[in-house]
């Protein structure tokens, strides 16, 4: 059971990549409103993490978790502004630094986690 909690929770996480490269590229056909991606608690991962995902606090990692992905949000509302603005580049560069070594350390955190979970009832 943790396996599919953690691999839809990393799924709804690669879904927000996509929409953000699309806003960036020009091709979304959604307006982002980075006031409002700014906030960790909409998007779906976020709302897992706040809500079913509190069931994991006892997990070192989930603050860890929780961190990052307010970071991650940040991040992204700042891509967004910067695009809007005309600041391609500034966004793109953003996007491939920052943005995707927070990314990445989701992605980590959650496969941990899941490794983590799965020990535990193992034992």
């Amino acid at each position: 059971m943790a396996d599919n909690v953690f691999f839809k929770a990393l799924e709804a996480h690669t879904h927000w990549k996509i929409r953000l490269r699309k806003h960036l590229d020009g091709t979304s056909e959604e307006k982002l409103d980075p006031d409002m991606v700014c906030k960790d608690d909409q998007c779906t991962l976020g709302k897992w993490i706040y809500g079913e995902g509190k069931n994991y606090q006892n997990i070192a990692s989930y603050d860890q978790l929780k961190h990052i992905h307010a970071e991650f949000h940040q991040c992204a509302a700042d891509i967004i502004r910067e695009a809007d603005s005309g600041a391609i580049e500034k966004a793109e560069a953003r996007f491939r630094t920052t943005y995707i070594t927070l990314s990445r350390d989701i992605t980590k955190i959650l496969v941990a986690m899941n490794a983590q979970v799965k020990n535990s009832s193992a034992a």
